[in-house]
């Protein structure tokens, strides 16, 4: 191909090829400086990445090929594929820009128009020797390996939602804004943090994971709070003992405003060990939102347990998952980086090499854990029943455990936002109420 090659052009972020017959190929970026020029075709590779920016395709790419190509004798050859696309890339999510174009293409060819779609999983390349079915299958039975990993990298499918989307890709990509996760109490007084907890079954259970989400809260001048997601525990179900022992130690680390456990189903035998004397150094805690704990109750209890039940009317599972949407919609909550830019932002502030963190593994682990924290809210669909709305998955392989944590927290924190804004309109009607009235003397004179 070289020596059909009549210029070569090879710079650190442009290349260009002119070939011998006059026709050239190079490389344009997406942005506003490609606009006016003129291709005749165009190839685009790995348009499912997180970053890439559709919309500034669709405006400044396309449009560099609104003429058709010009043959010898100054006209066009109404035989010949002009502008021509070719896209080449990854699955991804149904929420990026590529899975809808993907799906216009798809349906273009379906219906008979100049497109074709391709696609294949990871058997046709090991029936040709071309992957290692060993390795593949390793991958597939390792817990370490996510389900939706393994689905887009290996299979060849779009995961997570698209149109019932509960929240889109666009916002979660928007809060993922924190670079440094928190191991405990940061120091501020101003600060409150809520601890959530989604208890899974005992152990031996697949996809059985209990979660504990860490959310950090400061005040705003209009009487909300801001919130972020410091920190993820994730753990295979254990004991319900064991599991209170291990929340309780947290909420002694964090200085914990609340603990927030889903008490329905399993989740009452762990609401049952925190409130007993576990001979752990630690106070038992107390029930602040259940009459029938209080006979457990000891002169050392803290008051801090809210036993979540999504049954019950203030707390209902409809109005938390519109409350979510919410929040993600106004990006009123926010998440860790992904892992890369978390480490690096973890070494700038310390001043470390990345051969200096002898235990990046476990700093990484927030980080990892938020990413299987977005996946799991791409896999969730909105489904209208009636007058209320509710959650469907996706692909059952990917549990929801995260999301149910976080969507705990985020109620809890609105229900106290709510209430602080009713005492304050209180306050202000009362001193509405009385300033029209003025002092008067023994005589009843003003």
């Amino acid at each position: 191909m070289r020596k059909e090659v009549k210029e070569y052009t090879d710079l650190k972020d442009y290349t260009r090829l002119v070939f011998y017959n006059g026709s050239s190929f190079d490389v344009v970026q997406v942005a506003q400086a490609t606009k006016g020029g003129r291709r005749h075709g165009g190839c685009g590779e790995e348009i499912t990445d997180r970053k890439f920016d559709g919309d500034t395709f669709n405006e400044v790419v396309i449009p560099l090929m609104a003429n058709n190509r010009m043959a010898r004798n100054g006209d066009y050859d109404p035989h010949e594929l002009h502008k021509s696309e070719t896209y080449i890339c990854t699955t991804g999510t149904r929420q990026q820009f590529g899975y809808r174009l993907a799906k216009e293409i798809y349906d273009e060819m379906v219906d008979g128009q100049s497109a074709f779609y391709l696609g294949n999983s990871y058997e046709l390349p090991c029936l040709y020797g071309q992957l290692d079915i060993d390795f593949v299958e390793s991958k597939k039975m390792s817990p370490t390996y996510r389900t939706d990993d393994f689905m887009r990298e290996f299979e060849s499918i779009w995961t997570g939602s698209s149109d019932g989307a509960l929240v889109s890709d666009v916002k979660l990509r928007k809060s993922r804004t924190l670079g440094i996760a928190e191991w405990e109490h940061c120091g501020d007084d101003r600060c409150e943090y809520v601890l959530t907890y989604d208890v899974a079954r005992h152990a031996g259970q697949a996809n059985a994971l209990s979660c504990l989400c860490v959310i950090k809260t400061t005040p705003r001048n209009d009487g909300t709070r801001l919130k972020e997601l410091a920190n993820i525990f994730s753990a295979e179900g254990q004991h319900d003992t064991w599991q209170a022992k291990f929340l309780k130690q947290k909420v002694k680390e964090f200085k914990a405003r609340i603990l927030i456990v889903d008490c329905v189903g399993i989740g009452s035998g762990v609401v049952d060990q925190l409130v007993l004397d576990l001979n752990d150094g630690i106070p038992p805690f107390g029930v602040v939102n259940n009459d029938s704990y209080d006979k457990y109750k000891a002169a050392n209890s803290i008051p801090i347990v809210f036993a979540m039940n999504s049954t019950h009317a203030d707390t209902k599972n409809a109005k938390m998952i519109q409350h979510v949407m919410k929040v993600f919609n106004e990006l009123d909550v926010f998440l860790l980086k992904s892992p890369h830019e978390g480490m690096k932002d973890y070494r700038k502030k310390h001043g470390l090499t990345l051969r200096d963190i002898e235990d990046q593994a476990e700093l990484e682990t927030p980080y990892i854990l938020t990413d299987n924290l977005c996946e799991e809210i791409m896999n969730l669909e909105y489904k209208q029943v009636g007058l209320e709305g509710k959650i469907e998955q996706i692909s059952t392989r990917i549990p929801k455990d995260k999301f149910s944590a976080l969507m705990y927290g985020l109620w809890w924190i609105h229900m106290q936002e709510r209430k602080g804004m009713e005492r304050k309109r209180s306050a202000v009607n009362s001193k509405k109420m009385f300033s029209g009235f003025r002092k008067v003397d023994a005589y009843g004179r003003r």
